[in-house]
C-alpha cells in the first residue's frame, strides 16, 4: 500500500466515522483542538493525521485506530449499552405514595362534586369506599415494577379483600358476606402462586442426584 493509497483509506473512515456520529468537520476540530481545515485536508485525502490524532479520533469515534486504517468499507460501531439505573428505595416510596395520593384526591373532588351537584344523594361517601380498591391497584403496578414476588403477594391479597370489603359495603345485598368466603379462596391460590412462583428451580446437577 502507497503512501496515496492511505492517505484515501484514511479520508474515507473518518469522513465516514465522523459523519456517523452526527458532527461537523468544525465540531470534530474542536474535539481534538485542531481547526477544520486540517479535518478537511485529511478528509480530502491531502494530509495524513499523525498516530498521536488517529488515537485520539478513534477514541472519539469508539473504535480502534486499525478500524480508521482498514481498507474494507467501515462499519458503523455498536451503540454504547445502556445502563439500567434502579431507582433509590426512598424515591420508590415516594412515587408511591403520591401515586396513593392522587388516587384519594380523585375520591375527595367525587365525594365534594357530589355534595355540591347532587345533595340528595345517598351515601356519597362511598367514594372513599371505592378509593380503596383503586388504591390497592395503583400499589400493585409499582410493586410488580419494583418489588419481589413476596411484596406482589401482599398488594395482590390486599386487593382481594378490599374488592371484597367494596362489594359488601356498597352493594348492601342479603347475604354479601359472603363474598369474604370467596376473597378466601382466592387468598390461598395467591399464597400458592407465590411459593411456586418464589421457589428457585432445582440445579441440573440437583436434579441428576435425584433421579439416581
Amino acid at each position: 500500500m502507497n503512501e496515496s493509497n492511505l492517505k484515501q483509506i484514511i479520508a474515507r473512515n473518518i469522513a465516514f466515522y465522523r459523519k456517523d456520529a452526527g458532527w461537523t468537520q468544525l465540531e470534530l476540530a474542536e474535539k481534538i483542538n485542531y481547526s477544520d481545515k486540517s479535518v478537511s485536508k485529511w478528509e480530502r485525502g491531502e494530509g495524513l493525521p499523525d498516530i498521536v490524532v488517529l488515537t485520539t479520533l478513534a477514541e472519539l469515534f469508539g473504535v480502534t485506530v486499525n478500524d480508521l486504517l482498514r481498507e474494507e468499507e467501515p462499519v458503523a460501531p455498536p451503540p454504547a449499552p445502556v445502563e439500567k439505573t434502579e431507582l433509590p428505595l426512598q424515591t420508590r416510596v415516594n412515587v408511591l405514595l403520591l401515586s396513593a395520593g392522587l388516587v384519594w384526591l380523585v375520591a375527595a373532588v367525587v365525594f365534594f362534586l357530589l355534595k355540591i351537584c347532587a345533595p340528595d344523594i345517598k351515601h356519597a361517601e362511598y367514594a372513599f369506599v371505592a378509593a380503596l380498591p383503586a388504591c390497592a391497584v395503583v400499589v400493585l403496578v409499582f410493586c410488580c415494577m419494583w418489588w419481589n414476588w413476596l411484596v406482589r403477594c401482599i398488594a395482590i391479597s390486599a386487593l382481594v379483600w378490599l374488592l371484597a370489603m367494596c362489594f359488601h359495603v356498597m352493594l348492601g345485598l342479603e347475604n354479601a358476606a359472603l363474598v369474604y368466603v370467596v376473597a378466601a379462596v382466592f387468598q390461598v391460590l395467591i399464597v400458592l402462586w407465590y411459593f411456586l412462583m418464589a421457589k428457585p428451580a432445582r440445579k441440573p446437577e440437583q436434579a441428576e442426584a435425584i433421579e439416581e
